[in-house]
């Protein structure tokens, strides 16, 4: 006959293991997962948010996890000019006119007199109407192109046709240097970590979208 303390002293065991498994903490996210989420949203994001996801992954490096990747110096400063212009297009300005339609204001992070050098992606061939709503049009057209773009586009309003289309050559521009630089970054990443954070992250989509 098996002693009654004996079944106490499995039964405690039991118990306690159950505790411990549930009292234990969850693993703590390390610097790589954060990295792996950025990179993950890229992967399901638009354009824009593409853009700025992939140069804050950049940004969750190290300086010597960067060098490690094949950045260079170059390539972490023409980030950070393509990630506060991506900001800028994301964070515009929309209302909708009495009369109908849309327009749109963006709010530059840099002065008018650098607009020939940080707006060159827009290129001079652009076709927008850069003088819808300005106070005096042929006061702005006498200014260089891309000087226009930018006071009309920062001041006063243009149609949302017109910034979709700015939107369109920024992506054209900064999207294949962002490719590049994601290729760079998955290098610092295990494919572990990155699938994990895919899976967690599709499963929030769709989470959402059926709530």
């Amino acid at each position: 006959m098996i002693p009654a303390r004996e079944f106490e002293d499995d039964g405690l065991d039991e118990m306690e293991d159950l505790a411990a498994r549930v009292l234990r903490p969850p693993r703590r996210i390390s610097d790589e997962d954060l990295v792996a989420s950025e990179l993950a949203s890229a992967v399901l994001s638009g354009p824009l948010e593409k853009i700025r996801h992939v140069v804050e992954a950049m940004y969750l490096l190290g300086e010597e996890e960067r060098r490690t990747a094949g950045i260079t110096f170059g390539e972490e400063e023409e980030a950070g000019r393509i990630y506060s212009l991506s900001l800028a297009l994301l964070n515009a300005h929309f209302r909708t006119l009495q009369q109908g339609g849309e327009v749109a204001r963006v709010v530059w992070p840099f002065p008018q007199k650098e607009a020939a050098s940080r707006l060159s992606w827009l290129g001079e061939d652009f076709c927008g109407d850069f003088l819808c709503g300005a106070e005096d049009p042929r006061e702005l057209s006498r200014l260089p192109f891309l000087e226009r773009a930018y006071l009309v586009t920062s001041r006063y309003w243009v149609p949302k046709a017109v910034y979709q289309g700015m939107v369109t050559r920024f992506v054209r521009w900064a999207m294949p240097f962002a490719a590049r630089l994601m290729r760079k970054i998955m290098r610092m990443v295990s494919p572990d970590s990155y699938r994990e954070a895919l899976q967690l992250l599709r499963g929030g989509i769709r989470r959402g979208g059926n709530g």
